[in-house]
């Protein structure tokens, strides 16, 4: 195998891991919508591990926002990850290749865009509805929150593949 075809492996495998991410923290966005405007109280949750009580909605979504932060902050690495690889791959052919690996990540400027624009509107909903404050404080918290999915999607321009 050669140096390259390494590149290549590794690279398809960091882009893996960041789609997985990507699906992770959409997965919790759409928990805390559920949470959010679930009329029922959250009652006798708990993080087995660490041992905290969610008791409340409020609870529920700075744990789930907090998480998301954290697995944002993971895909950004495995984007960075694919960035470095990309470029040290010395067969342009095969970059151009390995950037043809169907992933959302390295999708183009509007799939990305709508990317971020729908996962802001997914905490903006989410964080107005569980703390019933003014939509632009809201506004202000979820663009905070998908700060990491921002980075990545300026960082994934780099991998982004050249059709045509």
């Amino acid at each position: 195998m050669t140096t390259d075809q390494v590149r290549i492996q590794n690279f398809i495998d960091s882009l893996k891991l960041s789609q997985r991410m990507f699906n992770l923290g959409l997965l919790l966005s759409f928990l805390a919508v559920f949470v959010a405007f679930n009329p029922r109280e959250v009652n006798q949750a708990k993080i087995p591990l660490v041992g905290i009580d969610i008791d409340s909605k409020e609870k529920f979504i700075a744990i789930s926002a907090f998480f998301f932060v954290l697995v944002g902050v993971y895909m950004s690495f495995a984007v960075k990850r694919c960035c470095s690889l990309i470029i040290k791959i010395q067969d342009q052919e095969l970059a151009e290749a390995a950037k043809s690996y169907p992933s959302i990540v390295n999708a183009n400027v509007f799939y990305t865009t709508v990317m971020i624009a729908s996962l802001a509107g997914i905490w903006v909903v989410a964080i107005a509805e569980a703390y019933d404050m003014n939509a632009l404080y809201a506004v202000i918290l979820a663009n905070i929150i998908i700060t990491p999915y921002i980075h990545c999607a300026q960082s994934s321009k780099k991998i982004t593949p050249k059709h045509g």
